[in-house]
């Protein structure tokens, strides 16, 4: 048992950036599916918001944990608020179960309070640390089962065409389309930014229609784990061949997986979803991506329909926790949230 008087929780300053890069290479993210980032500046994301903190926790001198939390405009049902986010924490697989997340959780709270009225927060996996997390934050055993869904990338003839759309557009479409969402995050500035893909509709008909954002040149997903059915697809299926004649993409361990985030998804019927994602992947494969990651609410339909175009063995779902309170302590249930893919 580690003693709290020997951990220094302070700012990450700029020039212990390898050290929280190091740290993160410790962490994977996940369960089944486990990635592991990698980019050129953890602190990137930090400096990239007006108003945020990245601190650390140190024990004898080493960064063992880190967390960082920015100040955002939000609107909780209906109105406009103010929230903490918290994004990329790590802790160090040795120290953890030690009240170390916890810790620094507590630290950013205290700071933001004057600031901010509700805490949101995200989480990769289904793990301990997350029902932990779930408890504390919502009272419950278990975070909501959000998810994302690995979509790989193919190519198939006779996709429709795609029909570029406004994202503020989309994101209308997807309101009305989830009356339930009492929690929407503002995304303008990301629907204006670089990673921007953009936002389509089929040329079918406006029955269908999503957003899609890149990571690339901020990170990379390399791949440490697979699901034991995929683990087994890879090996069959994992060919350059296999890619070439347009089969669904089999992600390797070890492997660089080029990702798309896909967000505000909505459907009116299964199929008008499924002509969707599929002109989707194709896309996607005509850009050299591998997989689409397809934000979904609870109890969301759209896999079942999904894996009638491409099987669950070669698309698995990735538990993913979207949690709220406010900052004062009640807990806030979220049916469906509108996220900024900034976030995620």
């Amino acid at each position: 048992m580690m003693a709290a008087a020997d951990i220094r929780v302070r700012e990450v300053g700029p020039h212990e950036d390898s050290a929280a890069l190091e740290l993160e290479r410790r962490c994977p993210q996940g369960r089944a599916f486990r990635i592991v980032f990698e980019r050129e500046s953890f602190r990137r994301r930090t400096d990239a918001f007006p108003e945020a903190r990245l601190i650390g926790a140190w024990h004898r001198g080493q960064l063992i944990a880190v967390g960082g939390g920015a100040i955002k405009d939000v609107s909780w049902e209906g109105s406009e608020t103010r929230s903490l986010m918290l994004y990329d924490f790590r802790v160090d697989p040795a120290y953890r179960r030690e009240g170390v997340g916890r810790l620094l959780t507590e630290t950013l709270i205290e700071w933001a309070k004057p600031k901010a009225e509700i805490g949101i927060a995200y989480s990769m996996g289904d793990n301990r640390a997350i029902q932990a997390m779930a408890r504390e934050w919502i009272g419950a055993d278990s975070a909501p089962a959000f998810s994302l869904l690995a979509y790989p990338t193919f190519r198939r003839s006779g996709a429709d065409d795609l029909v570029v759309v406004p994202a503020e557009e989309t994101r209308a479409s997807y309101l009305r389309f989830r009356k339930d969402a009492v929690l929407q995050c503002h995304a303008c500035e990301a629907f204006d930014s670089d990673q921007m893909i953009g936002s389509f509709r089929c040329a079918s008909g406006p029955a269908a229609s999503c957003s899609i954002w890149t990571t690339k040149d901020i990170l990379e997903e390399v791949v440490v784990g697979l699901p034991t059915p995929l683990k087994l697809a890879s090996k069959f299926f994992g060919g350059s061949l296999a890619r070439r004649i347009g089969m669904p993409h089999v992600p390797k361990i070890g492997g660089t997986l080029r990702s798309w985030l896909v967000f505000d998804g909505h459907a009116a019927d299964e199929t008008a979803a499924r002509k969707l994602f599929s002109a989707i992947a194709q896309k996607g494969r005509a850009a050299n991506v591998d997989h689409c990651h397809i934000l979904l609410p609870p109890q969301s339909l759209l896999p079942g329909a999904l894996w009638r175009d491409v099987p669950k063995v070669f698309a698995p779902l990735i538990p993913f926790s979207i949690m709220a309170r406010e900052l004062a302590g009640r807990p806030l249930l979220l049916p469906g949230p509108v996220v900024d893919p900034r976030d995620i």
